[in-house]
């Protein structure tokens, strides 16, 4: 990846937490999206901040802990789901008084 996609990868996850910044990060931060402006690429030392800044504040979501939440089946099994599934939001249709189109399965 190289550096510039990187910075504006970082740059747009830390928009998020912008309002947790100390006064000194926010600092930075503003520094950091004016010189995104210019188009200007980073050099190592900023490059090094920007990236701490994101290891402190975004923390990955572990997906791992949502497994047992959805029950894994065979293959067979979820074609004839999918199927049934298409099925019955073809037949079901309900309009509301807003005009939008809600499918329901039964």
């Amino acid at each position: 990846m190289s550096s510039y996609r990187e910075q504006k990868r970082y740059l747009d996850v830390l928009k998020k937490y912008e309002r947790n910044f100390t006064r000194q990060e926010s600092d930075e931060y503003k520094l950091f999206i004016k010189r995104d402006k210019d188009d200007d690429e980073f050099d190592t030392v900023s490059m090094k901040r920007l990236k701490e800044l994101h290891d402190k504040y975004h923390k990955p979501v572990d997906t791992s802990k949502f497994d047992k939440f959805f029950k894994k089946s065979s293959g067979e099994e979820s074609d004839k789901m999918i199927f049934a599934t298409r099925i019955s939001l073809y037949t079901n249709p309900i309009v509301t008084n807003f005009g939008f189109l809600f499918l329901t399965r039964k």
